[in-house]
């Protein structure tokens, strides 16, 4: 197994998806029964810059300064690298979920000083996110050459530690189970 991600979330499963697109193996760890977590809520959409549409006059400078504003502070070193990154997120989200998720409306939000929220027409945009993301985690359920699955999801299954090395320099693994059990990975 090249990744074991602890949480069936936006972000646990855009990471699962960019590495079973890379030929890795990855199992998924989820506490509840279903996937989405709290992303499968999110009903507004992805604060994005766009910038294949040039008519909106939106920028990475402006979202920057307009997350700067709302937060309250005057400068930040992560808020440039969400801003920064939000340009390759939704061209990820666009692409490579196309066939499943169409985000087609757009909308500007409070504290925006330009449209960049970006939606389905129907339903939630995190559910709607979930339901793509995992049309196309299904694809990966097959049987390598070595029998094994290329990729695992383990629903009802909570991580109960991190595994290091001996010298505690790096993570050797998982251990997870429901109840009393556990099961290194």
């Amino acid at each position: 197994v090249d990744l074991v991600v602890i949480g069936g979330g936006l972000a646990g499963l855009s990471a699962a998806l960019t590495v079973l697109d890379r030929g890795g193996t990855v199992v998924v760890l989820e506490k509840q029964g279903h996937l989405g977590g709290n992303s499968a809520w999110a009903s507004s959409g992805v604060n994005a810059v766009d910038v294949n549409n040039t008519k909106s006059g939106d920028s990475v400078a402006s979202f920057t300064a307009d997350t700067l504003r709302g937060a309250q502070i005057p400068n930040s070193t992560l808020i440039p690298v969400l801003t920064a990154g939000s340009v390759d997120s939704l061209a990820w989200l666009r692409s490579r979920l196309a066939e499943n998720l169409e985000l087609d409306l757009v909308g500007q939000m409070g504290g925006h000083s330009f449209p960049r929220t970006h939606r389905p027409s129907q339903g939630l945009a995190g559910s709607a996110i979930i339901f793509a993301l995992e049309k196309q985690l299904k694809k990966y359920l097959h049987k390598t050459h070595d029998g094994g699955a290329q990729y695992e999801l383990r629903k009802w299954t909570r991580a109960t530690s991190i595994l290091t090395s001996s010298d505690g320099a790096t993570v050797a693994g998982v251990s997870y189970g429901s109840g009393a059990a556990q099961d290194p990975h």
